[in-house]
């Protein structure tokens, strides 16, 4: 997008920014009445200045808005995503534990199950 002041715009120029300003809004940075208002300016400006000054407080599309994570976030982000595969062999054990204690230990193969695809989740980790 153009900034300089004397230099008109165009169509393309208008849907970049109408495109920053749709990520904005879908990642919480404007209100639907903010990112609305917006975008009718954006629809009626000439030059490039104009659309510069309404994307200025935001980051640009694709921008790393965060750093990076640290590894208790990614460890959370672990937990989370194999819970799952954690939860189900412990409600197996324990529903084996309170209907056939005595019997062949059955949820063997449920974490059997849940371990591999867990093992193979950590290996493949960066």
């Amino acid at each position: 997008m153009a900034g300089d002041p004397s230099i008109r715009i165009g169509d393309d120029d208008r849907e970049d920014t109408i495109g920053v300003l749709r990520q904005a809004y879908a990642e919480g940075r404007l209100d639907l009445a903010e990112f609305e208002e917006r975008v009718q300016r954006v629809e009626g400006a000439t030059f490039g200045h104009e659309l510069v000054t309404l994307t200025a407080d935001l980051p640009k599309v694709g921008e790393a808005t965060s750093p990076t994570p640290t590894a208790s976030a990614k460890g959370s982000a672990f937990r989370k995503e194999y819970s799952i595969f954690i939860a189900a062999p412990i409600i197996c054990t324990a529903i084996w534990a309170m209907t056939d204690f005595g019997g062949t230990f059955w949820p063997m193969w449920v974490w059997f199950g849940c371990g591999a695809v867990i093992l193979m989740g950590v290996l493949s980790r960066d």
